[in-house]
């Protein structure tokens, strides 16, 4: 389930990635940036998923040049019902995951893509796929997700993307006084209904954990320097 969840993740990423017309960019770049991201695969699994993201998404690769250069065409919208089944798939996959990851409102965002995805599946009566979601859920019993805010999220998100650093207002603990610390972003990853949010404490190369539900509030550095 990890490696189908990573996929779907990745999926979204690499579409995320692809500009509108009339901007492209090379599948080396895309590839590039998927790994400055934390998706470790090769050229050719990014080939592979461009081309299949093209059957539900229009998207345009012009091979007269070399590497090809991928676009998204203006005409998109945000109806996804020409959708096909793996990308469906993913996408209800990624929503399993992504609820205890996300804040409300950013999922609040993304909920029309998921409805559309899970009622695509849920018309596939004789599909193998509709069948594998109405199996009894196989996975350990999942915890409560700590409510993250927006407020923190998007800085956050922002940092990590930037390779930007962040003050930061951070208790450990209920009974724990508040730090305020200089950090440098480097990944998120989540544990039994809890993201953490992995980075650096200026002056030092150790990577640390921190609970983004911990985290007070967030600023890039710029900012509050340039206040």
């Amino acid at each position: 389930m990890s490696q189908a969840r990573d996929t779907a993740l990745r999926l979204l990423a690499l579409l995320r990635l692809v500009p509108l017309e009339p901007r492209r960019i090379a599948t080396s770049t895309l590839h590039e940036k998927l790994r400055e991201r934390g998706f470790a695969v090769s050229l050719r699994t990014v080939q592979r998923d461009l081309l299949r993201l093209s059957g539900p998404f229009p998207l345009m690769c012009d091979e007269s040049v070399m590497p090809h250069r991928w676009s998204l065409s203006e005409s998109v919208t945000q109806d996804l019902r020409d959708i096909d089944a793996p990308i469906a798939l993913a996408l209800h996959m990624a929503e399993d995951h992504l609820q205890m990851v996300l804040p409300q409102e950013v999922l609040d965002v993304l909920a029309p893509h998921f409805s559309r995805a899970q009622k695509y599946l849920a018309g596939m009566e004789s599909n193998e796929l509709a069948q594998w979601l109405r199996q009894p859920e196989s996975s350990p019993e999942r915890f409560p997700a700590a409510r993250i805010s927006t407020a923190v999220w998007q800085p956050v998100a922002a940092a990590i993307l930037a390779r930007h650093q962040l003050d930061v207002q951070y208790s450990s603990g209920a009974t724990t006084p508040e730090r305020y610390l200089r950090i440098l972003p480097c990944g998120l990853v989540t544990r039994e209904g809890t993201s953490y949010l992995l980075a650096r404490e200026e002056g030092q190369d150790r990577l640390h954990r921190f609970a983004l539900h911990r985290i007070a509030w967030a600023r890039p550095v710029d900012a509050v320097g340039s206040a």
